[in-house]
């Protein structure tokens, strides 16, 4: 009776104890899964606690052969690979799984070692480190390339568990493992579209900040040379976007040969870097090196495209050490270098008082956006037919509580670069839209409201839909809202930018191209733009009649009143500017002749003075 009871509590034991080793498993499993930020499939933990109590009732059963059948049945059951070997590491058993997956018939793997399924790519250390985990601890988990039958690599998730008899020998080893195969693919594939041009294929921004910032931490010094193509918008207009596509190929493979650049990235679709790794002596010999860069960049190319470059450069350790602080310093100063006019230009020290500028400006817009400190003023739009105001621009302003009055042309660049023009968008649509409705009470006629939008706006995805959505919730027609783009805007990504502006005025909205004649647009492609309205840039009416005749302007609004656009006329200032308007035959016009841009209350009052 007492041996029968010592017997029961000895099995009690040896099961509690393979439980524990079971439940150590699953919970080293999911770790696992938790590592690499996977969820953990039910199948697997199944499998895994269908296998491990199989496992449990092993010191129950004097013959390991009915074991075998146990774990043979369950396993059945399981998706992941499942191999069990002998102490000799012989294989006495394979689930369909495994068979399925290196291609072998259980024939063919029966008595073999799973060393039939090496890749080659492990060396013997690594081996040598598996075995001694699993002689030490009892097991190993890792990943491990293997081969298939037809020669085919894999990757696998693999836990190798020692199982031992009652006296504590060897008696087999249960493997389980899960193909990452598929998985790495779909990782490689995210890695692509994250780090690279999806027309070019070379690495993007993020990219190269994820290097800048791997060479900082490595103490590797190096040059970063940031440029532009200044003639891009003639090369777009004449050439394809494949040619255009193969040229920038073709210049990476240029500045590795001729300047041994180390990594090149394509920033945007105008903007690219470069990183040196050639040591450098003195300031002469930096400024040698961004001169050999921008010569390699504007010779002729294979599709006799050629481009005109500016340049902003600097160096690691020597200008910082911090990849987007070194990033915003090149743009700065290529900033600098494109306003003065230079094909290229160093970083300098003095530049640091218009970064700081920069920064602080970024910081308080974040403030900005979270306390809604933006206000709006209304420039009246005045008919020449009637004399009567038609309508107003929405005009963004800014008091910052930290930096006071921010002009908007000195915020709203730094707001476009850091990406704050969603919530600016935002700010001025629901605003404008609300007081159109005043407007228009108090008019007692229908008024048009122009807003403005940037080309950052339209690469958020469903723009056009978001725009119309807000115009639709304030209850206001499409055709009393007039959207204004930049000429540059329609340069930048026509075709993409065309398409969605075809949507806003198939639904009823106007678009405006602002500051017409500032952007280099063809005049054969001002006959395809998705646009209603030009608004000639006030550069063209200043100085009239002291120092211009104003025969250019005339040209301007009758090329737009050729095309079908509604012509309107920005920074009107005098009388006489006034009358030569009037008779070119300008639809509209605005400027601080009939208001300078007015509060919302202000507006009021000049609409019923009106």
């Amino acid at each position: 009776m007492d041996s029968s009871r010592n017997f029961i509590r000895i099995r009690l034991r040896q099961l509690l104890l393979m439980t524990g080793g079971v439940f150590f498993l699953l919970l080293f499993v999911e770790a696992l899964y938790a590592l690499f930020d996977v969820p953990i499939p039910h199948f697997f933990l199944v499998s895994l606690v269908l296998l491990g109590g199989a496992l449990c009732l092993v010191p129950v059963f004097k013959n390991a052969s009915d074991v075998l059948r146990i774990i043979q049945g369950i396993s059945e059951l399981a998706t992941d690979g499942v191999v069990i070997t002998d102490k000799h590491n012989k294989i006495v058993y394979a689930n369909p799984a495994v068979m399925d997956t290196y291609g072998y018939s259980f024939e063919e793997l029966f008595g073999k070692t799973p060393s039939l399924f090496k890749s080659g790519i492990q060396d013997a250390a690594f081996y040598r480190a598996m075995w001694k985990s699993i002689r030490e601890k009892g097991s190993w988990t890792g990943e491990i390339w293997d081969v298939k039958k037809n020669g085919d690599y894999i990757l696998k998730n693999m836990r190798i568990e020692t199982i031992k008899n009652s006296k504590g020998k060897v008696r087999y080893y249960l493997a389980v493992h899960r193909d990452l195969t598929e998985m790495q693919a779909l990782q490689s594939e995210k890695e692509l579209l994250i780090n690279y041009d999806q027309d070019t294929q070379l690495p993007n921004k993020r990219y190269l900040l994820k290097r800048m910032q791997s060479l900082i931490d490595d103490q590797v010094p190096f040059q970063l040379v940031l440029s532009k193509v200044r003639n891009s918008v003639h090369l777009s207009d004449k050439h394809s976007q494949k040619q255009y596509t193969e040229t920038f190929k073709e210049l990476e493979k240029r500045l590795k040969k001729t300047v041994s650049a180390s990594f090149y990235a394509q920033v945007d679709s105008e903007f690219f870097a470069v990183i040196l790794h050639k040591r450098i002596k003195n300031e002469e010999a930096f400024h040698e090196q961004v001169q050999s860069v921008v010569d390699a960049c504007e010779e002729p190319f294979t599709n006799a495209l050629r481009f005109k470059m500016t340049a902003g450069a600097l160096r690691f350790p020597e200008d910082g050490d911090e990849a987007k602080d070194l990033f915003n310093k090149a743009m700065v100063t290529f900033e600098i270098s494109a306003a003065e006019g230079n094909r290229y230009l160093l970083y300098n020290h003095r530049f640091h008082k218009k970064l700081s500028w920069e920064y602080n400006v970024r910081d308080a817009l974040y403030e900005a956006v979270q306390r809604t400190e933006f206000s709006l003023r209304y420039q009246p739009i005045v008919e020449f037919e009637t004399g009567a105001i038609v309508g107003c621009e929405a005009l963004i302003r800014w008091t910052s509580k930290t930096l006071g009055a921010v002009p908007p042309d000195s915020f709203l660049p730094i707001a476009e670069k850091y990406g704050f023009m969603t919530d600016i968008g935002a700010f001025i649509y629901e605003t404008g839209f609300q007081d159109k409705r005043i407007f228009d009470q108090v008019s007692n006629r229908t008024l048009h409201m122009s807003v403005n939008a940037s080309v950052h706006q339209f690469a958020e995805k469903d723009f056009a839909d978001t725009f119309l959505r807000i115009v639709r919730d304030h209850d206001l027609p499409p055709q009393e809202v007039c959207l204004e783009l930049t000429e540059s805007s329609f340069v930048s990504d026509y075709n993409r930018l065309n398409k969605d502006l075809h949507a806003l005025r198939k639904a009823g909205v106007r678009v405006a191209i602002d500051d017409f004649g500032t952007g280099y647009s063809s005049l054969k492609r001002l006959q395809t733009m998705e646009a209603d309205v030009l608004k000639i840039d006030r550069t063209f009416l200043a100085g009239y009649p002291e120092t211009s005749d104003g025969n250019l302007l005339k040209a301007m609004v009758q090329i737009g009143k050729s095309s079908e656009f509604s012509v309107i006329v920005e920074g009107v200032e005098t009388k006489a500017q006034h009358d030569l308007l009037e008779k070119s035959g300008c639809d509209a016009a605005q400027g601080y002749y009939y208001a300078k841009p007015l509060s919302k209350d202000e507006f009021v009052s000049a609409l019923k003075n009106s």
